[in-house]
């Protein structure tokens, strides 16, 4: 016979044992998070010359096509004419001969600044409108001063703005008119605008012109004739 507790023991072993659970599946290791900022719409990671920007693609498409710089005759083709608004009537100055000789006695003296201006043509008759057209290699202010063969004066813009390194057209409605013959113009190009007290006396007059000239400044000159039509050449700088 068997001791009790022996007994205990082997009705223990008997008595059918419930299945021991499984083991839960490991835990998949969580992917890298992509940086911030570098990831498309679907969550996806996405490079950094992707997210680059239109400038570096635009760079990237250059490097890569080799586009060749453009020509000379190309770059002559893009730059167009630039027509400038002239909004002011134009001012007559009469008896002035002391501003006549100072206006003549100008020389553009700097290194830096410059001044084209030029006509549509090279002769004018009676009643026949100019265009004026400039150029400069900064943005300046541009009054032009037209004397005439008998010593008058108009002015048919003042401090005009124009850019810089650009050819540019003005039309101020100016027509020629009597007296005929050797027409000068004069123009002085500003850093900033001098404008002219148009109706003003000699001394006024000479005073804003040198108070634009104490400035840094580019003159301008062009020299016409008008009278006979047979004279009236093409256009020419």
């Amino acid at each position: 016979m068997l001791p009790l507790h022996s007994l205990a023991l082997l009705a223990l072993l008997a008595v059918p044992q419930a299945p021991r659970p499984a083991e839960p599946p490991a835990r998949p290791e969580a992917a890298p998070r992509p940086a911030a900022g570098l990831v498309d719409a679907a969550g996806n990671r996405v490079s950094r010359r992707a997210t680059a920007g239109p400038r570096s693609s635009r760079r990237a498409r250059q490097s890569i096509e080799r586009t060749p710089p453009p020509t000379e005759a190309e770059l002559q083709a893009r730059e167009q004419l630039l027509e400038l608004p002239v909004l002011t009537s134009g001012c007559s100055i009469r008896r002035q001969p002391h501003l006549v000789e100072r206006l003549l006695s100008l020389t553009n003296t700097s290194q830096a600044l410059s001044l084209e201006i030029w006509g549509d043509l090279r002769a004018y008759h009676d009643r026949q409108k100019v265009i004026f057209y400039m150029r400069a290699p900064m943005r300046m202010y541009v009054t032009l001063f037209w004397i005439g063969p008998g010593g008058e004066i108009f002015v048919p813009f003042d401090s005009l703005a124009i850019p810089d390194n650009r050819n540019v057209s003005a039309d101020p409605d100016a027509v020629i008119v009597p007296p005929l013959g050797h027409e000068r113009w004069v123009a002085i190009a500003t850093l900033e605008p001098v404008r002219l007290p148009c109706g003003a006396g000699e001394a006024e007059m000479l005073a804003t012109v040198e108070r634009a000239v104490a400035l840094p400044h580019a003159i301008g000159r062009w020299e016409v004739w008008s009278g006979d039509p047979a004279a009236q050449g093409g256009a020419g700088r």
